[in-house]
């Protein structure tokens, strides 16, 4: 989920589980258990892309990045700073994370590209 500083939603999309080995979509995991991959080109909402990976000398901290090509999402530079949210579908108990991005930099922080066509969220 993605909210602008008014907490207005800009994209709330829902990834399915599950991986196809004939077409290569879906979840991949690491040999290790400590990172996820989800690829798909034709993804929801134009999602194509979620890496999740455990951030190691903290039990339950975790680094996300969401790639999105193909969608609409009505985000301008007015309506920021950009809050990232990531729920799992079994946070019966609070399993969700998030990213607050006030900047500016070096402080966590979202940038447009200069045709404003592409936002960058560090």
């Amino acid at each position: 989920m993605l909210e602008d500083t008014a907490r207005v939603r800009v994209l709330d999309a829902i990834i399915p589980g599950g991986f196809d080995a004939a077409t290569g979509v879906g979840w991949k995991t690491n040999p290790a258990g400590t990172a996820w991959r989800y690829r798909n080109p034709q993804g929801p909402s134009g999602i194509v892309r979620v890496r999740v990976r455990s951030r190691g000398v903290t039990p339950g901290r975790l680094r996300f990045v969401v790639i999105g090509r193909h969608g609409s999402y009505a985000m301008s530079p007015a309506h920021m700073p950009v809050k990232g949210t990531m729920i799992s579908p079994l946070a019966t108990t609070g399993q969700c994370g998030g990213a607050l991005f006030p900047g500016p930099a070096p402080a966590p922080h979202c940038v447009f590209n200069p045709s404003g066509s592409t936002l960058r969220c560090r």
